[in-house]
């Protein structure tokens, strides 16, 4: 069985960690298995972030016990980078960020009601909870 890779955006880390969700042990898993990474244009984001807020700054200690994909892009530019790189779904529930992921064929995941997740897997032309 292949694994999914999962590529967070700073927008999803800060809504986690005020919905107090645990990423690692969600409903991700639905995907099959599951390898979450951040991009590190989402960790600078983050530390620049985490002087003003203290979602910020929680956002910012969880995802820098994940494994980090180097990009050269800042911001949701480096997200695209990293899904692309890895092939990988995107977490966020940036409304921009999501239309050019599924503009360029990325599944897309979203964080709903506070703790379900919903996929929009593009590649595989469907769409739907998980």
């Amino acid at each position: 069985m292949s694994q999914t890779t999962l590529v967070l955006d700073t927008n999803s880390l800060i809504y986690a960690m005020k919905q107090r969700i645990d990423l690692k042990n969600s409903e991700i898993g639905k995907l099959g298995s599951v390898m979450i990474v951040v991009p590190s244009s989402v960790i600078e984001e983050l530390r620049t972030l985490a002087g003003h807020s203290t979602y910020a700054k929680a956002a910012y200690s969880y995802a820098s016990g994940l494994p980090v994909i180097k990009v050269d892009s800042r911001r949701d530019d480096g997200v695209i980078e990293a899904a692309s790189r890895t092939q990988g779904y995107v977490l966020t529930n940036d409304r921009e960020l999501s239309r050019r992921c599924m503009d360029k064929n990325f599944g897309v995941v979203h964080i709903r009601g506070g703790k379900i997740l919903e996929v929009k897997n593009y590649r595989a032309a469907n769409s739907g909870s998980i």
